[in-house]
Formats: C-alpha cells, structure tokens, sequence
C-alpha cells in the first residue's frame, strides 16, 4: 500500500497513515506493507526517508523502500541499500523501472537483484511497469530472488500461466 500525501488526491483513497489504519480495521486487516508516496511519484530517496515520519511507530505496517540502479551515485549502491536496510527494519522493495526510467535487464540490474537475492529480499512490482516479456526476462535473468508481481489483472492469465510453468 502507499501512504503519504499525494500530488494530486483522489477521492476516498486513504493518505495518511491514520486513514490507512482505520481502512485497514474496517476490513479486519493486521498489518499491511507500505511505502511512500514521494518515493513513487517523485524522489525515491526523499521518499524512503519520509515513510517513518509517515508511519512513526505503529506495528500495523512493514515498510518497504522503492529502488533502483544506481549509476550516478544518486542512489545508494547494493551494500550500501541493504545496510540501510537493515537498520531501518525495511523487510522488501519495490521496483517501478518503467516510471524511473531503467532497464530490468542484467547490465543495469544485476548487481543489485544479486545483492537481493544473497539476502533473500523480495521484490515488488506492479505489471504495469513491465510487459509480460520483461516478466518472464526476470525469472529467467534472477532466478533465485523472489518477485512478487502486483496488480497483475485478470485478462492476462494465458500469458502467466506459461510463464509460471518455466
């Protein structure tokens, strides 16, 4: 789930933290993975920074941090971001290569989906940041880290299932 204030609000759809939880207790749901919303629509490193400020100490959420490559020391290296990591207590990430602008494939990832899979990070990401080529391409380049696809739509079942059976 993302929290966070947005650019642009849409209606009944829970921003802060506080709006999260009651949406949450009305559904009979414990806890819940959140990132930030700054991290999704604007500056991935801003917007790790603002989830505990957004969340502070509740129990009720498990953060997860946007990533992506870093090759311009913008972002943190893989060590770098699993340290940090683990000092915040982030258990997952996300990706959105096609919103941020970078490729899924070995030369601009690899290092880092390493990293992730050495420390059995998951990784989340919504099917419409990748087509389902790219899909299958990530199985196949990392297969030992563990994806998580979200969002992933009802129409496109004949194309996971041949997917999921390689």
């Amino acid at each position: 789930c993302m929290v966070g204030k947005r650019m642009r609000s849409l209606e009944g759809v829970p921003q802060t933290a506080e709006e999260m939880q009651a949406v949450m207790e009305r559904s009979g749901i414990s806890k819940a993975i959140v990132y930030h919303c700054i991290a999704w629509e604007s500056d991935i490193v801003m917007g790790n920074g603002c989830l505990d400020e957004e969340i502070g100490t509740s129990d009720r959420f498990i953060k997860q941090w946007m990533v992506m490559p870093s090759f311009f020391e913008e972002f943190d290296n893989p060590t770098q971001l699993l340290k940090k990591m683990k000092q915040n207590h982030v258990s997952s990430v996300r990706m959105m290569p096609y919103k941020h602008g970078y490729s899924i494939k070995p030369y601009s990832m690899g290092t880092l989906m390493d990293a992730f899979a050495e420390c059995n990070v998951p990784v989340f990401i919504a099917m419409n940041q990748l087509s389902f080529d790219d899909l299958y391409a990530l199985g196949t380049n990392y297969p030992e880290v563990k994806f998580v696809v979200c969002e992933p739509g009802y129409r496109g079942t004949r194309q996971y299932a041949p997917i999921l059976e390689n």
